[in-house]
């Protein structure tokens, strides 16, 4: 098991203006055709300032000509994709996936909170197409494509937070069950919400089928929001394909 200094990456005023955007952050693929310039820069400015081990985030204009979008039939189409994040990881780097996550979701957020609406892509989107350029030995993990939301849109449902314990979640002390609900509205591949939790002695601990992953940042940085504000310990534990994240009451 070892500790981490994630508690230490975000700014806590940060951490608690984006707290209060998980309920408004949805997927969205379909956008206005403009996307304002000073939204871009604000968020080029708080990208100068997000740093973590073997990640890289870079705003794109995508091509029309060589769209980086891939239709799926059957699936909701993207609409007016102007702008998007390249998600930029070196993979050599130990959980430069999970670090991803974390990063991408913290811009996500941020995104919320300036009124747009984005979505994690990982799977249909043209890595030729992406429009940046990748240093030795980079790879693509992930786009998010963002913008000013078309329409009316609903996010989609989730599992109720006792589908996802191991035991009663109201027997649990409130800052276990805030945590754990802000990690059960976070977004993850498909929609499974690979992560469970359980609550013992003083200890809330989320497990997810793998932590090198994507959605296992995505769903820590939600967590971290909501410990803002309470004094707790933080390690990892990787143990073959399992890992666990424990979260730890120092009141």
């Amino acid at each position: 098991m070892a500790k981490t200094g994630l508690k230490d990456i975000f700014d806590k005023k940060d951490l608690g203006l984006w707290l209060k955007h998980i309920p408004r952050r949805i997927s969205l693929r379909r956008f206005k055709k403009n996307t304002p310039l000073e939204v871009i820069s604000a968020l080029e400015y708080k990208l100068a300032r997000l740093r973590l081990p073997g990640v890289r985030l870079n705003i794109a204009k995508n091509d029309g000509r060589h769209d980086v979008i891939i239709p799926i039939p059957l699936f909701p189409s993207f609409e007016n994709v102007y702008y998007y994040i390249a998600v930029i990881i070196d993979a050599t780097m130990p959980l430069s996936s999970f670090y991803a996550g974390l990063m991408g979701e913290a811009l996500a957020l941020e995104i919320t909170k300036l009124g747009l609406n984005a979505c994690w892509v990982s799977g249909n989107f043209k890595r030729s197409a992406v429009n940046t350029k990748l240093n030795e030995p980079e790879k693509i993990a992930a786009i998010i494509p963002f913008g000013l939301p078309l329409g009316n849109n609903k996010g989609k449902e989730r599992k109720t937070l006792n589908a996802l314990c191991r035991d009663n979640p109201s027997t649990w002390p409130l800052w276990a069950y805030n945590t754990a609900e802000a990690v059960r509205l976070a977004p993850s591949a498909l929609n499974r919400q690979p992560w469970r939790f359980d609550f013992t002695g003083n200890t809330l601990r989320i497990t997810f089928k793998k932590i090198n992953s994507l959605d296992a940042g995505i769903a820590m940085l939600h967590a971290l929001c909501a410990l803002q504000d309470v004094p707790y310990r933080l390690s990892i534990d990787i143990n073959l394909n399992s890992c666990d994240i424990f979260v730890e009451d120092k009141a």
